[in-house]
């Protein structure tokens, strides 16, 4: 385990860090409490061998508190009692259990043995954002940071991490306003200078500090990267990033109606080491060059240049589209989903939600059967 990992998960507070907003953020107004997650975890051990890509009985609290591993073995829910579970996809056994005493309201993993968890607690007519980590190993929880002051409506809408470098961006959104924090290697906090922009989606490459991210500008999304000297570049305006896989992000291009007409896919330039190519500029300027290009159809392309992965014949909502491991694209609008790269179609209950997250498409029909597309 990387030493800043083991440096995270110790901490259980972290104090005297203030971190100032621009005045139109309402956020933040006072320093971390001190109170923690309950730490009550029960592992399970010697999983059986074999089994199949879906669950039963999979009743999550919300769609949006279901996660898979980054290796595609274990999945995460927080049922409707609050009862955090992890499960093996393969065999459909627990693997651990943890009773959680906060409100949860986000959760994602660290690869494969550690969890990102978000609660929240009331705090007057604000409410405190809360972000732990769970170990699965030992079953050690950590508070890692409470975010004070927050509006009500505000929640963590992205915790994206690194593990090549160790940083981590953490993005929290009201209805009206978001801010990023970025934990470095030695576990600094700090606010991530965004010009002002309302962002609500982001994620961090793996293997150099790049994040890519979506903002809204006059109710416009757009698709923007920004590299590890600040310098953000506009990918494509009219845009909706829908995933990043390594250092390659695939962003859908949109039409009036706000659906996906064509999915491009834009491989970040630069190496383990983090020196981004092909950007100019002071920290923090524009890149006043569109980099969204054409190209042939297929995977994540050269390095530093956009290229077109998928022309749809009809435009789909963003929600609806996942982009495979592989690279394949799936379309979950209809009554069964289908692959559109390869025609190929899975069969699923009338009814049935798709959940897309960072690592794979979680299908939860009503009857709590859960398919995984990784």
């Amino acid at each position: 385990m990387n030493p800043w990992i083991r440096n995270l998960l110790a901490l259980a507070v972290i104090t005297g860090v203030e971190v100032g907003l621009l005045g139109h953020y309402n956020h933040l107004l006072s320093a971390a409490a001190t109170d923690t997650v309950p730490t009550t975890a029960v592992p399970v051990t010697d999983p059986a061998a074999a089994a199949p890509k879906t669950l039963a009985n999979i009743q999550p609290l919300s769609p949006n508190l279901m996660a898979v591993s980054d290796d595609g073995q274990k999945f995460v829910y927080v049922d409707k009692n609050l009862m955090l579970r992890v499960l093996d996809i393969s065999t459909g056994q627990t693997e651990y259990t943890l009773q959680l005493k906060f409100q949860p309201v986000y959760l994602s993993w660290i690869r494969d043995d550690t969890l990102f968890i978000g609660t929240e607690a009331p705090d007057g007519n604000l409410i405190d954002l809360r972000l732990s980590t769970i170990t699965l190993l030992n079953g050690n929880v950590r508070l890692i940071h409470v975010f004070s002051g927050f509006s009500p409506d505000a929640t963590f809408e992205n915790v994206t991490f690194s593990p090549y470098t160790n940083d981590t961006y953490i993005l929290i959104a009201s209805s009206t306003a978001s801010v990023m924090y970025h934990y470095d290697t030695n576990g600094n906090l700090n606010q991530v200078d965004l010009g002002g922009r309302d962002v609500k989606k982001a994620a961090a490459t793996t293997v150099n500090d790049d994040v890519f991210f979506q903002d809204f500008v006059n109710q416009q999304p757009n698709v923007l990267m920004r590299d590890n000297n600040g310098n953000i570049t506009l990918l494509q305006t009219d845009a909706v990033l829908l995933r990043l896989v390594g250092t390659t992000a695939y962003y859908g291009k949109l039409d009036s109606n706000g659906d996906v007409t064509e999915i491009d896919s834009y491989t970040a330039p630069g190496g383990i080491d983090g020196n981004a190519s092909g950007t100019t500029g002071s920290a923090g300027a524009d890149n006043a060059s569109n980099a969204a290009g054409g190209g042939s159809a297929g995977g994540s392309g050269t390095p530093g240049q956009s290229r077109t992965l998928l022309k749809l014949s009809t435009p789909i909502p963003p929600a609806n589209l996942y982009i495979a491991n592989n690279a394949d694209v799936y379309d979950a609008s209809t009554s069964g989903v289908q692959n559109l790269s390869t025609n190929d179609t899975v069969n699923v209950p009338a009814g049935t939600q798709p959940v897309i997250r960072s690592n794979g498409m979680m299908l939860l029909a009503p009857d709590g059967t859960v398919t995984f597309i990784l």
